[in-house]
């Protein structure tokens, strides 16, 4: 299962080494734009791709945890998606009804706060880099490979 994730894993990170040519062609292409260090701030850079880094985990994870538990590469694509979409969007919108909600209490609050996956792109963007995301994409990644061992295990 880990030799599954790290090829996986690779494979995601070598589909993203592309973007790092991205400021070096926009300095070259537009130099006027180095002096406005608008658009080419180290610290989003760098936090953004710290980012991709660390959330592909928990993508790549929940992929082989989907594939794991069907036949059908089909049957996990679709569940792929599914899982990836409520992560990333159903958290967003769970994070909403949290701030719009006076009923929640604040621990309950922050724990949906926590969950956010477009607030910690938000942070790494900006190039605050906390650990607590680091813990949630590695924590959660493991537990779902742990899982899909165990249901690996379970079929054979």
């Amino acid at each position: 299962m880990l030799s599954k994730f790290a090829g996986a894993y690779i494979f995601y990170i070598l589909l993203w080494v592309g973007t790092l040519g991205f400021p070096l062609v926009t300095l070259q292409v537009f130099p006027h734009v180095a002096s406005a260090d608008s658009l080419l701030q180290r610290e989003a850079i760098i936090g953004s791709l710290c980012f991709i880094a660390i959330s592909g985990v928990l993508f790549v994870a929940i992929g082989i945890f989907s594939s794991s538990v069907t036949r059908s590469q089909l049957v996990a694509g679709m569940l792929s998606f599914t899982a990836l979409f409520v992560a990333i969007v159903g958290g967003a919108q769970v994070g909403l009804l949290a701030e719009r909600s006076a009923d929640l209490n604040n621990w309950m609050s922050s724990v949906v706060n926590y969950l956010q996956i477009f607030q910690h792109l938000d942070d790494f963007s900006r190039g605050i880099i906390d650990s607590r995301p680091f813990f949630y994409y590695l924590s959660t990644g493991l537990t779902l490979l742990g899982v899909s061992t165990l249901v690996i295990e379970a079929k054979a």
